[in-house]
């Protein structure tokens, strides 16, 4: 052989069928993205959960997942689809929150609503409490015969969906109060994950402080640190929203300081400004001389209150009381605490304590 020719064509790549139909979900939203790596979880108590998750995956009978407002639901939801054997199929999520009968109907069982959209794959319903009698009944025979009823009581037979579905408080509590239809409660508590609040999560909670100022003070090119007095502050909060609720603080503290190093005092200032009444519990109402009114103990690191009297934390409910079982002396006071006379000198003077 004396010599070759070589000839190059460009050509267009074909896609197989599974590449096309993973686009189209894709070009409608209907995939997840979520996978269980991308979950914060330092924490005993979410190692657990997310152990349980795992579990759930292998399943395929519906999955109700617990948490407050401000938790990963939806990214739980998301892990459990991509952990499972429906992981090449959609993932559509919608939330009954606001809707009414007819709408709901339309959006989750009409023939282009959510549950024909998840064929093959998985429909997470996020508050599913909102759903009306009629919708649950629905619901009820999607999951326990795989069916879908439309309008008129049209029947479509055969679908091939996994139910996921959220709740922030409890579904037995709605049943008593026939909220919720029985059959349907005892077909959603089979596999139930309950999501930790950032408060019962110590390890998680400081993670996510830390991030999270990081993160802000890189955004704004600038440099901010926390005092042990105001880190302490802050893992003692209750955070009732979580993750959102951190994210959010910390974007508002890092972008309003003034100082490079931000004490308790600024930290407690803004948070009393941005969530004046939050976690407000009204027990164990009791008289004080230290501050004109009454005081309430609550949750700790909540900000509580009664009628006719001031807002205290739970560390200066403690404080008061403890002075009040010492008779006023401070030194017995910090003994009992743990803490030195000057540390109590301080918090008091910070909490106006007598």
């Amino acid at each position: 052989v004396d010599g070759a020719i070589l000839t190059c064509h460009r050509m267009k790549k074909q896609q197989t069928a599974e590449q096309e139909s993973q686009h189209k979900r894709h070009s409608r939203g209907f995939i997840a993205l979520g996978e269980f790596g991308d979950i914060l979880q330092r924490s005993k108590e979410m190692q657990d959960c997310i152990r349980l998750a795992k579990l759930c995956a292998l399943s395929e009978k519906p999955v109700l997942i617990m948490g407050e407002a401000g938790t990963e639901k939806r990214l739980l939801a998301q892990s459990i689809h991509n952990a499972g054997m429906r992981s090449d199929g959609p993932f559509v999520d919608i939330s009954c929150d606001g809707i009414q009968d007819e709408a709901q109907l339309e959006m989750i069982f009409g023939d282009k609503g959510a549950v024909a959209q998840a064929k093959g794959g998985s429909l997470l319903i996020e508050d599913v409490c909102y759903l009306t009698r009629a919708n649950q009944y629905r619901l009820y025979q999607l999951i326990r015969y795989k069916l879908r009823m439309g309008r008129d009581v049209i029947q479509y037979p055969n679908v091939d969906v996994r139910v996921m579905v959220t709740a922030k408080t409890s579904l037995a509590q709605l049943m008593r109060e026939g909220t919720l239809r029985e059959d349907l409660y005892y077909l959603l508590e089979g596999l139930t994950v309950r999501i930790p609040s950032l408060r019962e999560r110590k390890e998680d909670l400081e993670r996510k402080l830390d991030d999270s100022i990081r993160e802000c003070c890189e955004h704004y090119s600038r440099y901010h640190v926390l005092t042990q007095g105001a880190k302490k502050l802050l893992m003692e909060y209750a955070w009732e929203g979580n993750l959102f609720q951190v994210e959010n603080f910390c974007e508002r503290l890092i972008l309003t300081a003034q100082k490079r190093s931000l004490d308790e005092m600024a930290v407690s200032r803004l948070l009393g400004e941005l969530y004046p009444v939050s976690g407000l519990e009204r027990i164990d109402c009791r008289s004080t001389e230290a501050g004109n009114g009454m005081i309430v103990s609550g949750m700790a690191g909540n900000i509580a209150e009664c009628p006719g009297g001031r807002y205290l934390p739970e560390e200066a409910l403690q404080i008061q009381a403890m002075l009040e079982r010492m008779a006023g002396s401070r030194e017995k006071t910090a003994k009992e605490l743990g803490i030195s006379k000057a540390t109590l000198w301080r918090k008091m003077k910070k909490y106006g304590l007598e």
